[in-house]
């Protein structure tokens, strides 16, 4: 049995490795000249940058974990996270509710009040359960909170209202703190909130890009072939045809997609109708990143700060450098800002230069640096960055999964589920789909 793979992202490599271990037959076809997707690094100079935007490494589950730090071996920094949100002109200690000491004292004991209130509310039972993401937010968090964070930058971050939003996606990704904690974090006594990131690792050299890099020789860089887009993708007499880019026709007993379910639609010859309006009502969220080189050690020593405003062009930036030294020369630093939008939207379409300088000319105004102190800065695209969960994706993604399920045509990963997965998630759901359809096979006797 020979299995085909599209997609060499993290989840398509990872798909490879767990076949290679279970002893099948396999070939991944990626699009572009380079594997990663999202995972993706680039070497400028003697800069490394994440340009699918910033990766660490974290997971609740401690064999995912695990198995990403021993792929790793050697090649892995441990650090501790110094995260903030930039709120009110000063930099206040991510989570918010496990920091409400950094905020002045009537915005603090108004987030309190609210927060308060709201988990009053819900364990007497007299909230409503939340339709959308913005009720979701007001009835978990209370106004305060919501009001001067979660609502600006999760619009922000969307680009959608948090109200034409669902919430099956929330568990897990916007923490929430015991009451306990938000009342301690007020009277300025420590909690952390989202432990499980609260340590993180990240590769020493290679950027996140590493991982992929890593897991490729395990089973063999000839089992990847680049620059074979997906064409056309077809089913005869129980076996499968794909046509790609380089002009090859490649046939496989089994079919595994890892691209974006969009793309596949596209490709696939016989696409019913329901199934196509489907697919084509589906939302996602592109990323533009500006990677900053900067000649100073150290611009700051934050990991991460998320900046809710309307004024400034990114939604977050990251300190690559703070993740690992390896990641800028000696007596440099680098910074990453990440930009959502639309797909072929305005600022999507805007010129490098454009968005370039309005970056910099940000952090200039933030006195992250000055003008001189830039080495370079460089813009990167990726389409699709975000899944959107609006209202109609709940119906939308049964409709496909069911079709292609019935094809026996297997799907995985985060645009090609539609689902909001992290890195570790990926791993995760590469690992069931070869434990469900890839057992292990048994030696024969001798």
């Amino acid at each position: 049995m020979t299995v085909g793979i599209l997609g060499g992202g993290l989840t398509g490599i990872s798909i490879g490795y767990f076949l290679k271990t279970n002893g099948y037959e396999f070939q991944i076809l990626e699009g572009g000249s380079e594997p990663g997707g999202l995972c993706r690094s680039q070497i400028i100079g003697d800069f490394t940058f994440d340009i699918g935007g910033s990766h660490v490494i974290f997971s609740r589950n401690e064999t995912t974990l695990a198995l990403m730090l021993d792929i790793l071996g050697d090649n892995v920094v441990k650090n501790r996270r110094n995260s903030a949100i930039f709120l009110e002109g000063k930099y206040v200690k991510y989570p918010l509710e496990n920091n409400l000491a950094d905020l002045e004292p009537s915005l603090r004991d108004k987030c309190l009040n609210d927060f308060v209130e709201a988990e009053t509310l819900q364990r007497e039972g007299k909230e409503n359960l939340p339709e959308n993401f913005m009720d979701w937010m007001y009835a978990n968090f209370g106004a305060g909170i919501s009001d001067l964070y979660l609502v600006p930058y999760n619009e922000k971050l969307w680009c959608t209202s948090p109200k034409d939003l669902g919430v099956d996606w929330v568990q897990g990704r916007v923490p929430k703190p015991p009451v306990d904690d938000v009342k301690k974090a007020a009277r300025n006594i420590p909690t952390e909130g989202y432990k499980h990131q609260l340590n993180f690792y990240y590769p020493v050299s290679g950027g996140i890009q590493a991982l992929t890099d890593t897991l490729i020789p395990t089973f063999g860089r000839e089992k990847l072939i680049t620059n074979a887009e997906v064409q056309q993708v077809s089913k005869r007499d129980g076996a499968w045809t794909v046509e790609t880019t380089d002009g090859e026709n490649r046939h496989y007993d089994k079919l595994i997609s890892t691209i974006p379910i969009q793309n596949l639609a596209a490709a696939y010859d016989a696409i019913p109708e329901d199934v196509s309006k489907a697919v084509g009502n589906l939302d996602y969220v592109s990323i533009i990143t500006v990677s900053v080189g900067v000649n100073k050690p150290q611009v700051s020593d934050r990991s991460w700060i998320y900046f809710p405003q309307k004024d400034i062009p990114f939604h977050r930036l990251s300190f690559p450098s703070n993740f690992s030294p390896d990641n800028a020369p000696k007596g440099h630093s680098s910074v990453l800002a990440e930009i959502s939008c639309k797909p072929g939207s305005g600022l999507w379409n805007e010129p490098d230069m454009t968005i370039a300088s309005r970056v910099s000319d940000t952090l200039e105004r933030l006195e992250y640096f000055s003008a001189g102190e830039i080495v370079f800065t460089h813009v990167a695209r990726n389409e699709f960055a975000y899944v959107l969960n609006d209202r109609g994706y709940s119906a939308n993604k049964q409709t496909f999964e069911s079709h292609f399920s019935d094809i026996g045509l297997i799907l995985c990963g985060r645009f090609s589920n539609y689902e909001y997965l992290n890195m570790d998630r990926c791993i995760e759901s590469a690992a069931h789909v070869a434990k469900k359809h890839f057992p292990p096979k048994r030696e024969e006797p001798g």
